[in-house]
């Protein structure tokens, strides 16, 4: 029969199944009238009709098989059959489907972000080609340090690797269209278009012009503040808009896919000048596009080479200096690694403890249908028919946990995006796209057919008498069945103590952390930013403003000491330069030590809670026109003078506005305890703290230590700055203990989901050992009656099912222990002082498996101990 005249049956079959029904009963009627022909009654003739053709039903079965897909046609029946057989059982279903649904729905958000963040390329041109170009301090062993704006020109001039390379740095503008509002933005070089392969979605790139002295700001804006500060109205483009800092014009817009090169909301074109190839500083970022051809491998020799040349050209400035390569790629998601891998292998671990639950709940189910399917078999059922039923059972039950699980990725990946949650670059790109629905289905199917492989396998036996006739209406498995559920159950604990242990590593790791002393109290202290545009407050009135400011901060209801400083401890951008002895010979060039470079005023130490060792702190007369006056932190101290006494000590510090061969002298007048400054794991390397007066900027951090609730000073604060300018925004005000927070976070958020995904394996795998405890009994309930007559003690009963649970829980403790030794090295980058084999956190999370094991045996034995032995003896 051809196809096509098979699918014309299924498009007609109403009128084939009346045509069908209209040619048996004529050939009926033939058959009676032969038989009436040859002398039968009309009743007589009708049956011996009946006879002649057989069953209708069986008939019109064979006809239809010649027309239908018989295969299609059973794997209907099954399902229809799987879709009654699992609404019978609503509980078993619930329960099985929503155990699949959480293992799918966090596989389908974990391959979202697998997707969107590791294999999605960069919204660039021939991304594979970019590169992020560091300067490497080799004495520092520090990879990646910000670069020259000189060493870049150079870079540029002599490589021949690369077809462009370009620069950028910080920026910032002051938006007072509507309420004030201070904008993140970087200052590129025009080519930076050019290099990365971008056209803007309106408006223009930047061109020949843009971003000269004396001419209007060109501003490219990102897609999502052109939508949220102008409305996405492209009249904006071509038209000034109203900054603080001066004139400025809009020249595009950049594609919404282009987010953005490190959470910028703009990008200003900066002139690339011959004035930049004096080398004062490091302070930009380098992006640059390989040549047709060119590897990686030759890119960083080509640059290491000329590294090379210019250390020997500019020993003071360069040497200790290299170049590093890195592709661009890697560079914004290679800190996401270890994490993402983390958290992919614990996804993986809770989906495969979901699926070995679900199989051992349908195997408990198939038992219980072991005298329907012994006596389909007799009927002629074979086994693979059979086995096909159950796999279709299975792969209904995973479809219905598929689709809800897809629907909780979703959530899940909402969540992420609206939680923020930093740790996971390229958060707005991650979606729920083709590529991950078929990720989630290819898993539903896989956890389908295991949940219906399972039973299949678990059941056993052949279609005898005694399954037939049962006794006393019970039916036996096959002895491997047992097996399986016990097997399912100890690879459930196996991998339960695998996350269990990681979980235990992450919060004893976290807790080392948290009680890390940061050099300063971060309770009740509220700060914020200040950043003045330099036209409008020359050196006198800026000193006025930070001096008036201060004093109306301290003024404030429940304020008891106010500070200010150019960079708080544990906030993002940090400063440091090169420093010696001033009293002692300049080190050789590359040689010098470094320190982190901060402004602070007399209030500054005491609002924070830092440490006076030694000395003093700064007072009124610290200004400028006096002598250069520092205070340092015992990391310093002890560097330079060892145990030796610092105060009235001098140094000599690469830095200042007034420098004195490219550098200022200071007098040392106090020693503070070390500050973690980076970071609660970055150990604390020497620090120096100038006076604000005699070192002052424009861009100022305010702390306030404040009595009562800290956070509700932030309007008052906000009112204070707009009285004294309203043009000027209060920027990020935020509490100390959140900086201290967010330092935490990396390790946090892992932790957080860990634990839950650990908890969640948890329950499942106890959930697991309960049904194999309880079948246990169920199945064993004769002879624990006939125990029970014969004089065994209650204790003797818990006994031996509490034996039988405590023997599953302790194979999978030892298996998941031989695991834990191997798979624990996955998190050695996410731990701080913890190795991963610490007995403490594994031997407690071994504790916490086998009590929770404990709890979930002691319901069937307690079951055990009731069984009444009259009762069991007579229903046999």
């Amino acid at each position: 029969m051809s196809l096509l005249h098979r699918l014309w049956y299924y498009l007609r079959r109403s009128r084939f199944e009346g045509e069908l029904n209209e040619e048996l009963s004529h050939h009926l009627d033939l058959a009676a009238q032969q038989a009436e022909a040859q002398g039968l009654d009309p009743a007589a003739a009708r049956l011996a009709a009946r006879r002649r053709l057989g069953s209708p039903g069986r008939v019109a079965d064979s006809s239809r098989d010649q027309w239908r897909f018989q295969r299609l046609e059973t794997l209907m029946h099954d399902l229809r059959y799987a879709l009654r057989g699992l609404a019978r059982q609503p509980a078993h279903s619930a329960a099985g489907g929503l155990t699949l649904a959480l293992g799918i729905g966090a596989t389908t958000a974990i391959a979202s972000i697998l997707f969107s963040v590791l294999l999605r390329p960069l919204p660039y041109r021939e991304p594979e080609r970019l590169v992020q170009i560091w300067e490497r301090n080799f004495p520092r062993n520090r990879d990646q340090n910000v670069v020259s704006p000189a060493n870049y020109l150079d870079w540029r001039d002599r490589s021949s690797s690369f077809s462009g390379m370009a620069l950028y740095t910080w920026s910032q503008i002051t938006l007072i269209e509507g309420r004030p509002e201070q904008l993140e933005g970087r200052l590129v070089s025009p080519d930076l278009l050019q290099v990365l392969g971008v056209t803007p979605a309106l408006g223009r790139g930047f061109r020949e012009g843009d971003g000269a002295a004396g001419a209007p700001r060109a501003l490219l804006l990102t897609h999502r503040l052109w939508q949220r500060a102008f409305g996405g109205d492209s009249a904006v483009v071509g038209r000034a808009i109203r900054i603080r800092e001066g004139d400025a014009v809009v020249i595009g817009v950049l594609p919404p896919e282009v987010h953005s090169l490190d959470g910028e909301e703009y990008w200003a074109a900066s002139e690339i000048t011959e004035a930049m190839r004096v080398r004062r500083g490091r302070f930009t970022f380098v992006i640059g596009r390989l040549r047709d051809g060119v590897t990686l491998a030759q890119a960083q020799a080509d640059l290491d080479a000329i590294a090379k040349n210019l250390e020997t050209e500019y020993p003071g400035f360069n040497t200790g200096w290299g170049v590093n390569v890195v592709p661009l790629m890697e560079q914004v998601v290679g800190s996401a690694r270890p994490v993402l891998a983390m958290v992919t292998g614990a996804i993986g671990l809770v989906l495969l403890i979901a699926c070995a639950n679900v199989a051992s709940l349908t195997l408990a189910r198939a038992l219980g249908r072991q005298g329907e399917l012994t006596l389909r078999t007799a009927l002629g059922a074979t086994r693979g028919r059979v086995v096909r039923q159950l796999m279709v059972e299975g792969l209904v039950l995973a479809a219905a946990g598929g689709l809800l699980g897809i629907g909780l990725g979703y959530l899940a990946v909402g969540a992420l995006k609206q939680g923020g949650v930093t740790q996971i670059p390229r958060l707005a790109e991650v979606e729920v796209d083709l590529r991950v629905l078929a990720v989630s289905l290819a898993v539903t199917t896989l956890a389908g057919l295991l949940c219906g492989l399972v039973p299949a396998l678990g059941l056993g036996g052949k279609a005898t008498p005694q399954n037939l006739m049962g006794q006393a209406g019970r039916f036996t498995a096959s002895r491997g069945s047992g097996r399986l559920r016990a097997g399912l159950v100890v690879v459930q604990v196996a991998l339960s103590l695998l996350l269990l242990a990681g979980t235990g590593l992450m919060i004893r790791s976290l807790v080392r952390l948290l009680r890390v002393d940061p050099g300063f109290v971060p309770a009740q202290v509220a700060t914020a930013g200040v950043t003045l545009p330099v036209p409008d407050y020359p050196a006198e009135r800026r000193d006025a403003f930070y001096d008036e400011l201060v004093g109306r901060a301290a003024a404030l209801p429940g304020v008891r000491s106010v500070g200010l400083s150019n960079g708080l401890p544990l906030t993002p951008v940090q400063r440091g330069t090169a420093f010696w002895d001033a009293d002692a010979p300049e080190p050789p060039p590359g040689e010098a030590p470094v320190a982190d470079i901060r402004t602070g005023d007399p209030g500054l130490v005491a609002t924070l809670g830092m440490r006076l060792l030694r000395g003093r702190t700064f007072e009124s007369g610290d200004r400028a026109g006096a002598p250069d006056v520092v205070v340092v932190n015992r990391a310093l101290v002890q560097e330079v003078w060892g145990d030796g006494d610092p105060l009235g000590r001098r140094l000599f510090v690469r830095w200042g506005t007034r420098p004195e061969a490219n550098g200022v002298r200071a007098e040392v007048i106090g020693v503070i305890e070390d500050v973690r400054v980076s970071g609660l794991d970055v150990t604390p390397r020497p620090m120096i703290v100038f006076s604000h007066r005699q070192q002052p900027e424009y861009a100022m951090h305010i702390a306030l230590k404040v009595e009562g609730d800290a956070a509700g000073v932030f309007p008052l604060l906000e009112r204070e700055l707009a009285a004294l300018d309203p043009a000027l925004p209060l920027l990020t005000p935020r509490l100390m203990s959140d900086w201290v927070a967010e330092t935490t976070a990396d390790r946090r958020y892992p932790m957080l989901l860990l634990a839950i995904l650990a908890g969640l394996a948890l329950s499942l795998a106890s959930v697991g050992l309960y049904g194999v405890l309880s079948y246990f009994v169920g199945e064993r309930t004769r002879e624990i009656g006939v125990r029970r007559a014969l004089g065994a003690s209650n204790g003797s009963v818990v006994t031996l099912v509490l034996s039988r649970g405590v023997r599953l829980v302790g194979l999978g403790i030892l298996l998941g222990g031989i695991g834990v030794i191997g798979a624990m090295r996955l998190l050695e980058g996410l731990l701080y002082e913890v190795g991963t084999t610490a007995p403490l956190a594994i031997g407690g999370a071994v504790m916490l498996l086998a009590l929770v094991g404990a709890a979930a045996c002691l319901l069937p034995a307690v079951r055990a101990a009731r069984v009444d032995p009259a009762v069991t003896l007579r229903g046999e």
